[in-house]
């Protein structure tokens, strides 16, 4: 269970109402102080998990990065989360200027972080395949990932796999009845960029 699901639940729960038995026979709610705390460090553990993901060697050298602390929303930028993984060797990229964000409107080149789970790799994945299969279900692989070339790169996990690139392998081998056989080997969760969303 993801933390907001979790969050949402115990919200749910915190909002009977229980009365005590006072003087006054008030009606209260339950403490809304330890709600608000424990959303906020919900929220945070969410944006430090995000974080822990994040590799710089990923970013677009093209990519603008942002470095303004005093932004509301910058814990939660993918722009800030790069700037702050930046390398000492990084000593000139293109950046959001302080004029991007003020009280009248947001900063037009927020991004928010979403990390997709991308495959590296799928060696073994014809080795239960018939031999009476396993050609023609090869080349209708290669022909979907472009070459044989490129074939290759996605086997040895040199190029990545998009949920949609994983889904449309799962399909071709449910198709031949060896749905059972599809293991890459290695699943990772990936930053991507706007121009190199999927």
């Amino acid at each position: 269970m993801n933390s907001f699901v979790l969050l949402s639940t115990f919200r749910n729960f915190c909002y009977a109402e229980l009365t005590l038995h006072s003087e006054m026979k008030r009606k209260v709610s339950f403490p809304f102080a330890f709600l608000s705390f424990f959303r906020n460090f919900a929220a945070k553990r969410v944006r430090s998990m995000a974080k822990q993901l994040f590799k710089f060697k990923e970013v677009p050298s093209d990519w603008a990065l942002c470095f303004r602390d005093e932004c509301p929303y910058h814990d939660n930028c993918q722009r800030w989360i790069a700037g702050a993984y930046a390398p000492q060797t990084v000593l000139l990229r293109t950046c959001v200027t302080p004029h991007a964000v003020n009280a009248e409107k947001p900063c037009k080149y927020y991004v928010k972080p979403e990390p997709i789970l991308m495959a590296r790799g799928f060696g073994d994945i014809f080795k239960d395949v018939k031999r009476s299969d396993y050609n023609e279900m090869k080349a209708k692989l290669i022909n979907y990932l472009g070459s044989e070339r490129t074939y290759y790169y996605y086997k040895k996990g040199d190029k990545l796999l998009s949920p949609k690139q994983q889904e449309w392998i799962r399909q071709l081998f449910e198709h031949y009845g060896y749905g059972d056989c599809v293991q890459f080997t290695e699943l990772d969760d990936i930053y991507l960029f706007p121009h190199a969303r999927p």
